[in-house]
């Protein structure tokens, strides 16, 4: 599977709504006129316009209720604060009531795939109309529907990979102020979604912020059936109290440390919430570490956001002591996945008891796949920097550990149980930290 479909995968399932939801609202069969819906890409928020998009109603093969579907075609650019493009409705007076779902599906396929790869996600947004001073219906949603207030998803439609059937975008109808929720509150903190009362819907393009100022990306999806849901046996969020925790995921923090977002081996980002970083990490084979940002300015358009990186070098890190932000906000996390850290036999020359890793190109320790391995030689891999907590847990036999020069990072618990001698190899000391 390619690094691009795997990305798809993790954000899309494919096909319709799976077997025994029950529909509890459509907020839009995308049967109706193109102009039926507003468009912006930023000049409804005060912005110059990133680009243009363009609506058409067509008939499309596979349309899940009736025949009609919308083609959207974008060109955009990012600016330096964003980059996107925008369709929708509002509603004046009256409400849809989503209490009864549990999740929200977006039916969809990728016509053209964005030009700027691993730059094009999408998103969708739900416009809370109950929490506006005088009662229900007081919100007026203006003409692009900002009155209201906004929870956009921490799921994302990613749109490398072309499909000819249509997919499913699922997401928990749940959303908060967390940047764990699965809908990422965007400008009430503290607030929480009301399914009851939601009053509009939008769906976003847009450009990630790796991808550079100026960088341009244009490409067209189809979208066929937004609606509510109530997956069989399952029952809706609870009103009050915090969202579902996501599902546990093969991480572990690398405490005390964190790293620049900024980093070179920083290959991709997903903006709007951290629901699902561990996953996006897990499903990518070049990923073996994610960064965490939960912090938030909304004045320039800052939201929480994680980082897939493929190694963590030591000149970008910055000890958690010394950041300008609170405990926690800013982290660093190395996924356990096997897959993605390699077989210890298949990155390395295995003979006997004793495995041979030197000059493998490694940035990750590998996953241990044959029992008995009682020496280790990882020296002669400059990028390995971070012997994550855990990282030879697994190698329950190993008596003998050879660690890189650039080792900079190396947690109590990294280690295996039976380790008595581990050596350095000479060289040029490891960066900061």
């Amino acid at each position: 599977m390619t690094a691009l479909l795997a990305l798809a995968v993790v954000a899309a399932r494919l096909a319709a709504a799976a077997p025994g939801d029950a529909v509890v609202a459509v907020l839009e069969d995308f049967d109706g006129p193109a102009e039926s819906y507003y468009t912006d890409t930023g000049a409804g928020v005060g912005f110059a316009p990133s680009g243009t998009v363009a609506l058409e109603a067509i008939n499309a093969a596979g349309a899940f209720r009736g025949a009609g579907a919308l083609r959207v075609a974008y060109e955009i650019a990012f600016g330096g604060v964003f980059g996107l493009a925008v369709w929708g409705k509002a509603r004046n007076d009256s409400f849809w009531d989503l209490s009864n779902a549990t999740h929200l599906s977006l039916r969809y396929r990728v016509e053209e795939p964005a030009s700027l790869a691993g730059h094009g996600q999408a998103r969708v947004v739900l416009g809370d109309g109950g929490a506006c001073p005088g009662g229900a219906f007081a919100c007026d949603p203006g003409p692009f529907g900002y009155g209201l207030s906004d929870y956009a998803s921490t799921g994302h439609l990613v749109l490398d990979e072309t499909s000819a059937e249509f997919r499913e975008l699922r997401v928990e109808l749940c959303g908060s102020a967390s940047p764990f929720a699965p809908f990422l509150g965007l400008d009430r903190d503290g607030r929480r979604l009301d399914a009851a009362t939601v009053q509009g819907w939008r769906l976003v393009v847009a450009i990630d912020s790796l991808a550079g100022v100026g960088r341009r990306m244009a490409g067209a999806l189809v979208v066929d059936d937004l609606v509510a849901v109530r997956a069989a046996g399952a029952a809706p969020a609870p009103k009050d109290g915090p969202c579902p925790p996501p599902e546990a995921t093969h991480s572990r923090p690398l405490d005390g440390v964190a790293f620049s977002r900024s980093a070179a081996s920083v290959f991709r980002t997903f903006e709007f919430g951290l629901r699902h970083c561990a996953a996006h990490c897990a499903a990518d084979p070049r990923c073996a570490y994610f960064l965490t940002d939960v912090r938030r300015n909304v004045e320039v358009h800052q939201y929480p956001a994680c980082y897939l990186a493929d190694a963590l070098p030591p000149s970008e890190a910055i000890a958690t002591a010394d950041l300008e932000a609170p405990p926690g906000a800013v982290a660093a996390h190395w996924t356990l996945s096997a897959s993605n850290r390699g077989g210890l036999c298949e990155t390395c020359a295995c003979d006997g008891a004793a495995a041979d890793c030197r000059g493998a190109g490694l940035r990750t320790v590998p996953a241990v796949d044959r029992p008995g391995v009682a020496t280790l030689d990882l020296s002669g891999n400059p990028d390995l920097a971070v012997i994550g907590p855990g990282a030879l847990r697994d190698y329950e036999a190993l008596e003998e550990l050879a660690l890189p020069a650039g080792a900079a990072y190396l947690w109590p618990d990294s280690l295996g149980p039976a380790l008595r001698r581990v050596t350095v190899a000479p060289g040029p000391p490891p960066g900061p930290g």
